[in-house]
């Protein structure tokens, strides 16, 4: 941050210390926006870990869609019943970092990237990473999930 210093004289000062104070909720609210949105996805992932139809369902929009790693397109429906509690099989913990986020209005990109550890052939494991763009829409009070589309992120090795 460049801090740049000088003499203001008279109402000048009050009006610049006034535009300042004034652009300052902004910046919080931008602050609170994008903590909102971290929120949802971190909500959207737990409930992709728990199995938890219920909550998936009020994470996401009825237009929802989701890009699999794989290619494949699921609508909300083929998400949600996905993760049945019946079809519940033991995940592996899970790591979000590199977070970006972009705002346009009532809809956001979230970016991240997905960690976790797999199994492999005779007892090892390997380092998975995918990248995962969320979008989302403001509906109403709260943000949802409108789409997400899975990556997968190629090893050092490949």
């Amino acid at each position: 941050m460049t801090i740049v210093s000088f003499r203001l004289g008279g109402g000048l000062t009050a009006l610049v210390v006034a535009m300042l104070w004034a652009a300052a909720p902004a910046r919080s609210g931008q602050a609170g926006e994008d903590a909102a949105l971290m929120r949802l996805v971190d909500s959207f992932t737990k409930a992709q870990r728990d199995y938890d139809p219920v909550a998936l369902t009020e994470l996401t929009t009825p237009d929802y869609l989701e890009v699999s790693p794989i290619g494949d397109i699921d609508t909300r429906e083929e998400m949600v019943s996905f993760y049945a509690p019946e079809k519940k099989r033991v995940s592996p913990a899970l790591t979000v970092s590199e977070r970006l986020i972009r705002r346009n209005g009532n809809d956001a990109v979230i970016v991240v990237k997905l960690g976790f550890t797999a199994p492999g052939p005779n007892g090892t494991t390997r380092a998975v990473a995918m990248r995962a763009s969320f979008v989302a829409r403001h509906t109403g009070r709260t943000w949802r999930l409108a789409a997400v589309h899975y990556t997968p992120v190629r090893s050092q090795g490949s």
